[in-house]
């Protein structure tokens, strides 16, 4: 079952309803423990076939289960992430790694996320090297919004890094549109979707000062009802002030998408307007790799690998078009 970006329906919840329907009707077999690796490692497998070299996964870090009634707790399932991903850049060295965004649901109390936060301490204690922060997930208008959660996130920031969806509506002065402001004041590393952020000036001038960059979803917003035609995304008319952002995929298999193709080929064209070219396309990958938790050298060591294909893809182009000329 996909989601479809032309199906119309009566409110966003309408169309959210959908899609966590469709999340839901998988996890009964996704979340089985041979079957989450299997699914995972496949996973890696299409990120890496659609030109992907390093990723971030956020995940809620469910309780995989095997078939003798037992189930994984949350450090658990983040070895098994970690296990897939180590084996899988063990095999193939054009990848350049993956780390883990702890990102449990919105919708619970206070008592809950601080359950959370000490899931996510004892992740950065046992795998420092894989995990990579914490986020809150799910339908944002819905759930609860940061302030909710001021205290223990607060202290939690004196050590780990947030990565918080903020601003994924198209309401203004909303508790959803003023995730906002305080995803910026708990210092996130990034902002996902951000998409109500161009309504706020001084939000924008605090996001360029401290550098943070916002994950522009292209596909997912136009499928999720936040915008039909994307060539009017707020996006478009960031990039023009050379904007930080970023392009991500949010959940491309419910919506039939390639990995990252597809979003980047809609940046391309709606959001890059007819001014962009190969140098706008080349900086929102490298992007990629400036605002990624990568370390000073694995982002050298990703950077030359991904110059090397880079080149190498522009030789083949050329040679398609001119093959008499000497470029290998």
């Amino acid at each position: 079952m996909e989601l479809d970006a032309n199906e119309r329906y009566e409110t966003i919840n309408d169309v959210w309803n959908q899609f966590t329907s469709c999340l839901g009707t998988a996890f009964g077999i996704i979340a089985y423990k041979p079957v989450w690796r299997d699914y995972y490692e496949q996973a890696l497998k299409e990120l890496l076939d659609d030109g992907v070299q390093y990723v971030e996964v956020r995940s809620t870090l469910p309780p995989v289960y095997d078939l003798d009634g037992s189930s994984l707790n949350p450090l658990e399932v983040a070895l098994v992430y970690k296990e897939v991903s180590d084996k899988f850049a063990e095999e193939n060295s054009e990848w350049c790694g993956a780390k883990l965004i702890y990102a449990p649901t919105r919708h619970a109390s206070e008592s809950t996320i601080e359950q959370d936060l000490e899931n996510a301490l004892l992740l950065k204690q046992e795998i420092p090297e894989f995990f990579a922060g914490f986020d809150l997930v799910s339908q944002e208008d819905k759930g609860f919004p940061l302030i909710d959660f001021l205290g223990p996130l607060l202290e939690a920031g004196e050590e780990i890094d947030f990565f918080f969806h903020a601003g994924e509506t198209d309401w203004d002065w909303s508790s959803t549109d003023l995730n906002l402001v305080d995803a910026m004041l708990l210092n996130t590393s990034r902002i996902g979707h951000g998409y109500a952020i161009d309504k706020h000036p001084q939000l924008m001038e605090m996001a360029r000062l401290k550098d943070i960059p916002i994950e522009v979803c292209p596909i997912s917003n136009q499928v999720l009802g936040l915008v039909a035609d994307i060539r009017n995304h707020p996006a478009s008319s960031l990039v023009k002030s050379s904007f930080p952002l970023v392009i991500s995929s949010d959940d491309p298999p419910v919506w039939g998408a390639l990995p990252m193709s597809h979003d980047f080929y809609a940046a391309f064209l709606a959001i890059g307007g007819d001014s962009a070219d190969l140098r706008f396309l080349k900086q929102l990958i490298l992007n990629s790799f400036h605002y990624s938790k990568m370390g000073t050298v694995e982002k050298t060591t990703c950077t030359a690998k991904f110059e090397n294909k880079w080149k190498k893809s522009i030789k083949r182009i050329l040679y398609n078009y001119y093959p008499s000329l000497s470029i290998f």
